[in-house]
This record gives C-alpha cells, sequence and structure tokens, in this order.
C-alpha cells in the first residue's frame, strides 16, 4: 500500500483522506488526516467538525480529559459509530 506525503508539510508527512460519516449515516466530510505511524489510537477531529457530524448522538457519556505536554488540560468528546 503507497500512502501519500503532503507538500504542505517540511519534512513531508503521510496523510490519508477518509469519508467519515454521521452516526446516521446522512451526512459526510471528505478530510484529509495527519497520520504519527507511532500513534494506536483514533482520530481527533476539531469540535465544529465533531458538531457537523452530528457524533454527540453517538457519544460516550464518561467525561474525558486530554493533557499537553505543558500539563494543562482540555475536555474530549468520544464518540462510537
Amino acid at each position: 500500500m503507497r500512502i501519500p506525503y503532503s507538500v504542505n508539510e517540511e519534512p513531508p508527512i503521510p496523510v490519508l483522506t477518509l469519508k467519515v460519516y454521521s452516526p446516521s449515516g446522512d451526512k459526510n466530510m471528505v478530510l484529509t488526516f495527519k497520520v504519527d505511524t507511532g500513534f494506536a489510537g483514533g482520530i481527533i477531529l476539531p469540535y465544529d467538525i465533531y458538531a457537523k457530524l452530528e457524533l454527540t448522538i453517538a457519544e460516550e457519556p464518561y467525561p474525558l480529559i486530554g493533557r499537553f505536554a505543558t500539563g494543562s488540560a482540555i475536555k474530549l468528546y468520544r464518540a462510537y459509530t
């Protein structure tokens, strides 16, 4: 499998273009994601895209907190579809 590389990054990094669907399947967006080859987690979306795709209807009820390297915290939302 050949993965394209971004020409907008220096050094170039692998990217994947995916179509992400809403839980109901009636909405979708084509998004390009940077690939971190050492990461084994999920896809992280900006909240405005998360809301437009109505992922809030498939949201986990548990609060999640992300931490930056500086120690500051950010609220995270997680949806399963």
